[in-house]
């Protein structure tokens, strides 16, 4: 009689299980054994490999406080990339992506990062610029023989104290998943934003009586003083000024502040004039006289303020106002 072994029902499932978990592992592996043959159907190098564009910027940067947003605060050299790179791609998305900051859905900007600069890829001329990842489609091959690149940052919001463009790398040109062509600083750049200092001026107009005032529109003696505008920094465009008074402008005048709430008298404002005796318009922006972009240095803006009748009645008592001074650099 022949021997029969038996196999207990728990080794039988065992081994079914075992089985199964190969079967599995190899559908994994043939799984992934596709993937490379999905890579070769994207994007791939028809020669070379990424392209490191390195670029030698400044330590720092001066922009005077006031650059309107848009203006271009830097532009580098256009460099050629280190070697021959080309791409082959099937029908593959391509343009750039921000190293530094948030990725835009289409435009030729890319934030670094709260910085309130942008960077933009500069392609053969200073005024040519590549779009943002999507912006274009590749199918078949191109390359970058004779090209040249390069930056540009962009002032596209207030700059933040302390703000730098960070070094190493900080757009890449990508078609598909490769990244053909990136751009890398020598180093990082320091923001550094130019201004002038200004400081309180206090000014005593003296005592008035009623009676110097004849009625409405007329006014007081002036007395002069002196802004003074400190330390101003060569390289900026011009040095502006504009004042507007911290009250309100008096009904009927473009150019007298009305009492301020710690006035005791009534039917008067201050009235501001220009340093020939001419009244200021409040918010009429103004340059200052002898500002020299070359040498920079300390300027002053000379000034004269008057009491004004604003009602037929004048009630004695004290008269303050106060007025602020608004500093604009380009």
């Amino acid at each position: 009689m022949p021997t029969v072994f038996r196999v207990p029902p728990t080794s039988i499932l065992r081994i079914l299980l075992i089985a199964r978990q190969w079967i599995l592992t190899a559908l994994l592996l043939l799984a992934g054994s596709a993937l490379p043959g999905v890579a070769a159907a994207g994007c791939s190098f028809a020669a070379g490999r990424t392209g490191d564009i390195t670029l030698s910027v400044p330590a720092s940067i001066t922009v005077p406080r006031d650059t309107p947003v848009g203006s271009v605060i830097y532009t580098s050299t256009l460099n050629p990339p280190p070697y021959q790179v080309s791409v082959s791609c099937t029908s593959d998305p391509a343009g750039i992506i921000n190293l530094v900051g948030s990725q835009p859905v289409s435009s030729t900007l890319f934030p670094i990062g709260n910085s309130g600069l942008s960077a933009r890829w500069m392609y053969q001329s200073t005024s040519s610029f590549f779009g943002a990842y999507g912006a274009m489609t590749l199918v078949g091959k191109t390359g970058f023989g004779g090209t040249r690149h390069g930056i540009q940052i962009v002032k596209t919001g207030n700059i933040a104290a302390g703000a730098t463009v960070p070094g190493g790398y900080v757009l890449s040109w990508d078609f598909g998943a490769l990244n053909a062509l990136r751009l890398t600083l020598s180093n990082s750049i320091a923001i550094v934003t130019q201004s002038c200092s200004t400081s309180d001026v206090t000014v005593k107009l003296g005592t008035c009586r009623t009676s110097d005032l004849r009625g409405p529109g007329t006014y007081a003696a002036a007395t002069g003083f002196t802004i003074p505008v400190n330390n101003c920094p060569a390289g900026m465009h011009s040095v502006k000024f504009r004042i507007n008074p911290a009250t309100a402008i008096a009904s009927g005048t473009s150019s007298v502040a009305t009492l301020d709430g710690s006035s005791t008298a009534s039917g008067v404002g201050v009235q501001l004039l220009d340093g020939n005796g001419t009244p200021y318009a409040f918010g009429t922006v103004t340059a200052v006289s002898g500002y020299n972009s070359g040498t920079g240095g300390s300027l002053s803006i000379p000034m004269q303020a008057r009491y004004y009748q604003t009602a037929a009645m004048v009630g004695a008592g004290s008269a303050n106002t106060a007025m602020i001074l608004t500093m604009d650099y380009q």
